[in-house]
This record gives C-alpha cells, structure tokens and sequence, in this order.
C-alpha cells in the first residue's frame, strides 16, 4: 500500500504532524508519568471523540507508535473537504504501513478506493491489502480476496485465489471472513461446491457476531440446503440477521413467510379489536 521511506529527526517529524503549531509539551501532563504506548491506551479508553483526542495521536506517533499515525490520518480523513487535512492523513497512513502496521496499510488502500484510485506510486490497491494481511491485519485479508473474487484494486479476477484469504481472516478470529468463505463454499466459487462445508463457516460467522453469517445460515435451513430442512430454526436466524441490519436476511424472510410476503401477521401479532 505505500512504500516510501520515512526518516526525519524527531523535532522535523513534529514540524510535520503539528502543521497547527501545537508543541509535544504541551500534552505532557495529558501523559505523565505514561509510556507512549500506555498514553494511548489511555486516550482509546478515555471515551472522548476521536477529534478530541487528535492531539494526542499526533504527539505519540511523533514517538514511533504507528497505530498511533494511523489514529491521527483517520481522524484527520474524516474532515470532508478539508484537502490539507487529508493529505496529511494519507501521508501517516502510508508511514505507518511504511513502518509495518497492517491497518495503516489497509487505511491507506481503502482511502485510495474512495478517491477512485488504483495506485499510489508503485503501489496498487491490492497489493496494499495483500501487505496488510502479510502484517497479519484481518481486514487486509478480506479486501485482498474480495479484490481476487471482482477483479478490482488493479487484481486480475481469480476467484480461486480469494479462498486462502479469507481463510486467514476467518481463523484469525474475523467473523467476516467466515461468511465470505461459507458463500464460496456455498456456490462453488473457486473452489468444489460443498454446502455442508458452507453451513459451518456460516455458523462459526454467525456466532462470531457477524449478522450476514446468521442469515445465510438461516437461510440454508429454510431450504433444507446441506442441513435437514427446518423453516423453524431457519425463519430464527432469518429473523436475527434482519434485526441486526442484514437487508438481503429481511428480504430472504419475506420470501421463506408466506404470511410476510402478503404483508399479513400471525393472529399473534394481530391487535385487539
């Protein structure tokens, strides 16, 4: 994702991350007696708004802390409009996925993305998030197989590739990447068909909290689809995913609920005349 070499005394890499004239001391008392890294610990667990705690992120990246960079370069990001601000932000990104971070990797990809860029320099989207997950970020794992499974991020389309990926994400414990790989699984996407195979991910997606999972999950049931049919246990998943905000499990519902599909309520749900 970036690729260019960071070095600067600490007093001209403050110059750079203090463009507002804001001087390190003057956050001393923010940190006494704290390492930087426990300092932000701190800031992360103090509850304020990211944009209260900018100062901070930028006085601790100042020593070395690269999540720290990247707490900075998403706050500052967050400034619709605000050009300097980030291009500030993607020069910590880059920094920081410079220095080894994962996530200031992926960030760094993913701003790329919304700018609708490809590359930055010798770098491209993909290859970004294939550094990520090298650096053991989960969320570059995904992008990197989602980016095999469409072709996009300057990847040629290589849906077979996009499996070992999410793989990684799924047993690194990202729940998100249980479902992707439960759907490739389940229409035989790169890889041999195997409902059965399909259903597991969904479930260990689904008890990891990610609401797709449930739903697809539930879906299978209602089907009978590597898993003995039960519309029950099914039309449950269905109803869960659909509360947590999974629009394609609400719409899945209404067609599995012949009753919700002519928008009409068990007398249960009815009101009292």
């Amino acid at each position: 994702m970036r690729s260019i070499p960071f070095s600067a005394s600490i007093l001209g890499l403050m110059a750079l991350l203090f463009p507002l004239g804001l001087q390190a001391e003057s956050l001393t008392p923010v940190c006494e007696n704290l390492t930087p890294q426990q300092c932000l610990e701190q800031a992360k667990g103090s509850g304020k708004p990211a944009e209260s705690n900018l100062p901070v992120f930028r006085h601790i990246c100042a020593h070395g802390i690269q999540e720290a960079c990247t707490l900075a370069g998403w706050t500052l990001w967050n400034h619709p409009g605000d050009e300097k601000a980030r291009k500030e932000a993607m020069t910590l990104f880059r920094q920081a996925c410079d220095n080894n971070y994962g996530p200031g990797c992926t960030q760094w990809a993913l701003k790329l993305e919304e700018l609708d860029k490809i590359r930055d320099g010798k770098k491209t989207v993909s290859r970004l998030f294939e550094r990520a997950c090298q650096l053991n970020d989960l969320l570059g794992c995904i992008n990197r197989g989602m980016a095999f499974a469409m072709g996009t991020g300057g990847s040629d389309k290589k849906p077979y590739l996009a499996s070992s990926f999410y793989l990684q994400a799924c047993e690194g414990g990202e729940p998100t990447g249980c479902s992707l790989l439960g759907s490739v699984y389940d229409q035989g996407v790169g890889v041999e068909e195997d409902p059965v195979q399909a259903n597991a991910y969904f479930l260990m997606a689904c008890e990891g909290g990610d609401f797709s999972g449930c739903g697809l999950y539930g879906w299978n049931w209602t089907q009978g689809r590597g898993i003995e049919k039960n519309n029950t246990k099914g039309m449950r998943l269905l109803q869960v995913a659909c509360d947590n905000g999974d629009a394609w499990s609400c719409k899945k519902q209404r067609k599995a609920d012949p009753l919700k599909r002519r928008g009409i309520r068990p007398p249960a749900l009815r009101p009292t005349p």
